[in-house]
């Protein structure tokens, strides 16, 4: 319950970045890029056709529903488990988890919505997007990051500090071994870490000064201690992290970099194309 809280409350200010097909947009869960998430990862749709909905209700706990008010997503035809809906000044938003699906490449996805098995919008093509990590951040693209040792949440108000052991969360990052079912929690008895791809170790961090090219001598890495699912929570990853002592202090920016899949076939959760590196995030560093 306490990562579903946190899941609205991230999302509820974010304006509509995504173009609308027939009534619904979409937007990755995290930082609400244009597109759906890979299957697993959090997603949103907005629209403004459904009916006699609350101002907001959330799941109770796990499984996730995968009906809500008579409301349900489908994604390439699978049915979607739901985090929460809200409804306020005639707009609708929908958080759900993309369902599992064959491990297949598909350039784009289908996304339903209807209310009592009543289509109430459709769309047609949403790119997959968010990859290799959509982070959860604020409206001014600060990361949520938590220290290790005690949870606190790390803020312009109470900066993070070179040494630390920091924990960011994301959610979209791809296939997990052992693997956990759509809908439910991460178990916390073990972990669910990330399968690497081909040669690939740990998830890499840049961080970098803004306005830099966060890249070679711009820029200081360190690989990840930890990146897979959040124990407790559907669709929510946690990557760990030491912040190098040479880190750069003040309002930083970091992404996340994996190996991209260059030997066909590439799959829905392999690093395809040109999605090796997240979204440039900030992070204040005392």
């Amino acid at each position: 319950m306490r990562r579903i809280s946190v899941l609205v409350s991230a999302c509820s200010f974010m304006p509509l970045l995504c173009t609308a097909q027939v009534n619904i947009s979409v937007a990755t869960g995290g930082s609400f890029q244009p597109g759906i998430t890979r299957p697993g990862g959090i997603t949103t749709v907005f629209c403004s056709r459904l009916t006699g909905l609350p101002p907001l209700t959330m799941a109770e706990g796990y499984p996730l529903p995968t009906l809500m008010h008579g409301v349900s997503v489908q994604v390439n035809g699978r049915v979607a488990p739901i985090l929460a809906i809200s409804s306020s000044g005639g707009t609708q938003q929908i958080n759900f988890q993309v369902p599992a699906m064959p491990d297949m490449l598909r350039n784009t996805a289908y996304v339903s919505v209807t209310q009592n098995s009543q289509v109430v919008g459709v769309y047609f093509e949403a790119p997959w997007a968010g990859y290799p990590a959509d982070f959860f951040v604020d409206g001014d693209n600060f990361a949520m990051i938590r220290r290790k040792s005690d949870g606190s949440l790390v803020s312009p108000a109470d900066p993070a500090r070179r040494g630390e052991m920091l924990v960011a969360y994301a959610t979209g990052m791809g296939a997990v071994e052992p693997p956990v079912e759509t809908g439910h929690a991460a178990p916390a008895d073990r972990p669910s870490p990330l399968i690497p791809y081909q040669t690939e170790q740990s998830p890499l961090l840049i961080f970098c000064v803004p306005g830099t090219d966060c890249v070679g001598f711009n820029s200081v890495g360190v690989r990840a201690r930890f990146a897979g699912l959040d124990p407790g929570s559907a669709g929510v990853y946690r990557i760990e992290f030491e912040l190098p002592a040479n880190t750069p202090t003040g309002t930083i920016e970091f992404r996340v970099l994996r190996i991209t899949c260059y030997r066909p076939p590439c799959t829905l959760q392999s690093p395809f194309g040109d999605g090796w590196e997240s979204k440039l995030v900030k992070i204040p560093i005392q």
